[in-house]
C-alpha cells in the first residue's frame, strides 16, 4: 500500500465541512445561487441614504474664482483620485 492511499483514506473519515456558499446546493440554475449570494452578501437597504446637493451660495465679487485659479488648483490634482462627497474627482 502506499502513502498517498492512506492519505486519501484518512480524508474520507474526516468530518466534511459545512458548505461556504449561502444557500449551499439547494439551487438548481447558476442565476438562482447567483441571486441568494448577492442577497447574502448585498442585502437591501431599508434606508437609502438621499443626496443632497450642495446649497448654492451666492459669491461676492471680492470671492469670485478665474479660470487662472482653477487651472492652477487643477494642476497641482491627481489624475488618479477617487472623488470626495461632492462626487468632483480631484
Amino acid at each position: 500500500m502506499k502513502k498517498n492511499d492512506v492519505w486519501t483514506a484518512y480524508q474520507f473519515t474526516k468530518k466534511r465541512l459545512d458548505v461556504i456558499v449561502p444557500g449551499g446546493h439547494a439551487h438548481v440554475s447558476a442565476s438562482s445561487l447567483n441571486e441568494s449570494i448577492m442577497q447574502h452578501f448585498f442585502p437591501p437597504n431599508p434606508r437609502p441614504v438621499a443626496l443632497q446637493p450642495p446649497a448654492f451660495v451666492k459669491l461676492e465679487e471680492k470671492d469670485e474664482v478665474d479660470a487662472r485659479e482653477v487651472s492652477q488648483a487643477l494642476q497641482k490634482c491627481s489624475n488618479n483620485s477617487a472623488p470626495g462627497p461632492d462626487q468632483v474627482p480631484y
